[in-house]
């Protein structure tokens, strides 16, 4: 079972959105992230990966979305047998040999 998020989910949205939002209005998306984790009261490390993770999300960076790293998370816990590892379980996956 995973471990309950330190902050709600409400929290990360609209720390996510401000961040996207006024990003313009800082000299650099670090500068933007830091000033912003502040008056949120989190730190700038948690919501840069939470600003990756949505960019993700939306297309606009490449990477797993959520969902697929949760349902390969989970396949790979369901099938913990040890010769299915990493990239074989992913493959697996995607070449439609497992379902979700």
């Amino acid at each position: 079972m995973a471990r309950p998020g330190r902050y709600p989910p409400e929290v990360r949205e609209r720390a996510v959105r401000l961040v996207l939002e006024h990003r313009h209005d800082y000299p650099s998306q670090w500068a933007a992230i830091s000033s912003i984790a502040a008056k949120c009261g989190m730190t700038a490390e948690t919501l840069r990966k939470w600003v990756r993770q949505a960019e993700v999300d939306s297309g606009g960076r490449w990477g797993a979305i959520a969902y697929l790293r949760t349902m390969y998370s989970k396949l790979c816990i369901a099938f913990s047998a040890p010769l299915i590892i990493g990239w074989n379980c992913q493959a697996a996956i995607m070449s439609g040999l497992m379902r979700t």
